[in-house]
């Protein structure tokens, strides 16, 4: 078989799943294919806005349910780079962030959950975790200030509007 003549879809299919599978990946609760995983940028130009299509991948790998480890974004044989990958990693809002654990045409060994989970994730000291816990709270603590100021001048600008005498009745 030709792999250049396969499409990305040809690749998943015949390649990329079968081997998630095989490594121990349960195609029912751990692996989505073809999945939009962000709702689109929006734009805003004064009164006007539109979305931007949805970022799709072509499959995510969960560790649990709603929890996504990974993202795994095939390219037929036809590409040559992996910038249309790297730069969708790099500008997504949402899912899987910080490490690229692999680039493939579907020629990656290895692709298991046990390499996965041994991945190391670094953890600051125990003494910056309590520093990131106190600022957080901190600005927690600011949010919700300003949410009841917000309310508040928001709740007088609508009964000033409910109560002022109208032009009509003026007149």
């Amino acid at each position: 078989m030709n792999k250049k003549s396969l499409s990305e879809r040809d690749i998943c299919t015949k390649f990329i799943t079968p081997s998630l599978v095989a490594a121990g990946w349960d195609l029912d609760t751990q692996i989505r294919e073809e999945v939009g995983f962000t709702d689109g940028r929006i734009y805003v130009r004064g009164k006007i806005h539109a979305r931007a299509a949805k970022k799709r991948v072509d499959h995510i790998l969960y560790y649990k349910p709603n929890i996504p480890l990974a993202i795994i974004e095939a390219k037929d044989n036809n590409h040559t780079g992996v910038a249309t990958w790297i730069h969708m990693a790099l500008t997504t809002d949402k899912g899987p962030r910080g490490t690229l654990l692999g680039y493939s045409r579907g020629d990656k060994p290895d692709l298991n959950l046990p390499n996965i989970r041994s991945v190391p994730i670094p953890l600051p000291p125990l003494a910056g975790q309590a520093a990131i816990v106190e600022r957080v709270e901190a600005l927690m603590t600011t949010c919700r200030l300003l949410e009841t100021e917000i309310a508040a001048h928001l709740l007088q600008a609508v009964l000033k509007e409910a109560f002022a005498p109208s032009v009509e009745m003026a007149a």
